[in-house]
């Protein structure tokens, strides 16, 4: 029986381009201007012109920028250098994530750049990147939540501690390098709009992984925090929650982007391909062309050889 190299997966839409169709709450690019002084507006570069605030911790330096930034990074801008100092940033707005306005909106999507892994370590606190209130956060920590034997990771909580996701080596994670997470909740049911159930998404370094069926802490006790969302720890800790490293234009929105989806089933002389945005083929994984014409469900003979994957 003759074996075809025929292999199907699907990629994300670039982030430019998937961030535009979402509602934000804010995007804070650093620019080269930056001084971090105490209570310097921090500019919202969205639509939302939600600024924030630099904030000190025991009337030390509050921030300080890297010329340390990602590949491709936008010119004029450079990233957050939290490693020496013990400042934070907090939003000028509370209840962002207020429940009712994620299940009108089908979810939220937090989006950032970040560099430093904490050495592995027995001790669990979780150093915050982002953190909305205190109950839905993106951060990294020297432990092993998931029992897999890798020490140092990267932690996403949804709401509760039940609802928190670890994410390690075997998923993507450089330890020494710039890492690029995408966390969204995908709202597929949301009846009850102050406390909706739904997906957990993240892609970490084009990797992506789902969480299915969780359902997000209830909107009142969400609003009975009454608390910003904060860049680099957590909105009123003053202790082990502070990040120590490069973080790069950290965002969040109201909404979601889906990646395109593919999917395959097989006939007797074809395989049927079921997509999503734009099918692309390669012959060898290294340049890709969109199939012209190619609509859903699109046929592919069995003889036929090659990579497949969905774009937006």
């Amino acid at each position: 029986m003759r074996t075809h190299a025929l292999t199907f997966f699907s990629i994300l839409a670039c982030p430019a381009a998937a961030v535009a169709a979402l509602t934000p709450l804010f995007d804070y690019p650093f620019p080269a201007s930056y001084a971090g002084t105490e209570n310097e507006p921090v500019i919202d570069q969205s639509t939302a012109h939600n600024d924030a605030q630099a904030i000190a911790r025991f009337g030390e330096l509050m921030l300080s920028l890297s010329e340390d930034v990602p590949a491709g990074a936008a010119a004029g801008t450079k990233s957050l250098d939290l490693a020496a100092v013990n400042g934070s940033i907090r939003t000028n707005a509370t209840a962002l994530l207020d429940r009712t306005r994620v299940a009108k909106a089908g979810g939220f999507t937090m989006d950032v750049w970040f560099k430093g892994v904490p050495a592995a370590t027995t001790a669990t606190s979780t150093q915050k990147i982002m953190d909305d209130t205190g109950t839905d956060f993106i951060g990294v920590r020297g432990a092993d939540g998931d029992l897999d034997g890798k020490s140092r990771e990267v932690a996403i909580r949804l709401g509760t501690t039940a609802n928190t996701f670890y994410l390690d080596e075997d998923d993507g994670l450089l330890m020494d390098d710039w890492n690029h997470i995408t966390y969204s909740f995908i709202v597929t049911d949301g009846t009850n709009s102050a406390q909706p159930t739904g997906d957990v998404n993240v892609v970490l370094n084009g990797v992506t992984r789902t969480f299915p069926g969780k359902t997000m802490g209830s909107n009142s006790s969400y609003l009975g925090f009454n608390r910003p969302a904060s860049i680099g720890r957590h909105p009123t800790s003053t202790g082990g929650e502070h990040f120590l490293g490069l973080i790069y234009h950290p965002s969040q929105y109201l909404g979601t982007a889906r990646e395109p989806s593919i999917s395959v089933s097989r006939s007797a002389d074809n395989l049927e391909i079921t997509f999503d945005g734009v099918l692309q083929s390669s012959p060898d994984l290294s340049e890709w062309s969109d199939v012209t014409g190619a609509v859903s469900p699109h046929s592919v003979p069995l003889a036929e050889r090659g990579f497949f994957r969905a774009r937006r």
